[in-house]
């Protein structure tokens, strides 16, 4: 499980007796793999390597530590960003690789990562959202044995999503990008399945049809314009006034307000 071996140049399963790699001198399993322009990106639990052609040698490959400390616990969580950045799950958060430089990126929801179960992270599964420009990774929360949440990070900050259980995803390679997930969803009416319950399947995110109701889910909106000083940040309104009105079944609507816009929530 720590051994990587090289076929020939141009010959796929062709393997060399002799050429074999162990990145971590320890023989540790190796996590992940994911190539990049250098050369191939390697992770055991606890360190990132890359395994990369020796510039004196075309057949032969050289080892080089990114990072000592920093591994990856789930190989289906690595990829990679429209700017270059390749982005996966480590043992105490999500990491973000750079111009040769590992960032963690999950600082700002650290306290919701501890409740990860732990013993089955490595079964997290991402991929990028073409259309949303999202990093998407589905991960099993408390003591969860499914990916029930969904975490994403669209460069800045990270928001989340409880509509469907992803054991895999992927994107499909066309002109259309579909995110398709392998799991489960909730419905709510209008199939066959009790109202409420689990449907397993093969989903395709962010589109509907009249023969499936989802599950309404109760949504938790930030906001940066309703921010005056600096709309472009992030941020929360120092004053917020609320106006409340009747309305019908015992229900209220409230206006959100601010010197930048109004924000009408039900």
């Amino acid at each position: 499980p720590g051994r990587l071996h090289p076929t020939m140049p141009g010959r796929w399963g062709t393997f060399l007796k002799g050429k074999e790699i162990y990145p971590d001198p320890r023989g540790a399993e190796i996590t992940g793999l994911y190539s990049m322009p250098g050369g191939l990106l390697t992770f055991t639990d606890t360190t990132t390597f890359l395994v990369a052609f020796n510039d004196y040698a075309r057949d032969e490959f050289e080892v080089q530590t990114i990072h000592p400390t920093i591994g990856c616990v789930a190989p289906s969580s690595i990829a990679v960003m429209p700017d270059g950045m390749i982005v996966w799950l480590s043992q105490d958060g999500f990491y973000g690789l750079k111009d040769n430089q590992i960032t963690l990126i999950s600082d700002s929801i650290e306290y919701q990562l501890r409740r990860l179960n732990r013993a089955r992270m490595v079964q997290a599964c991402a991929s990028y959202d073409v259309h949303e420009k999202k990093y998407r990774c589905w991960l099993p929360m408390e003591a969860s044995k499914e990916n029930n949440v969904c975490w994403e990070f669209d460069g800045t900050g990270w928001t989340q999503r409880t509509d469907t259980k992803a054991a895999d995803v992927c994107v499909t390679q066309d002109h259309r990008a579909y995110m398709l997930t392998a799991g489960k969803a909730t419905q709510s009416s209008g199939t066959p399945a009790p109202t409420g319950s689990d449907v397993g399947g093969v989903w395709l995110l962010d589109h509907e049809v009249r023969t499936w109701t989802p599950f309404r889910e109760k949504a938790t909106i930030k906001t940066a314009w309703i921010r005056g000083p600096d709309s472009d940040g992030r941020a929360s309104p120092k004053t917020v006034y609320l106006w409340l009105r009747e309305a019908t079944k015992e229900t209220a609507d409230a206006v959100i307000g601010s010197d930048r816009g109004v924000l009408s929530i039900e």
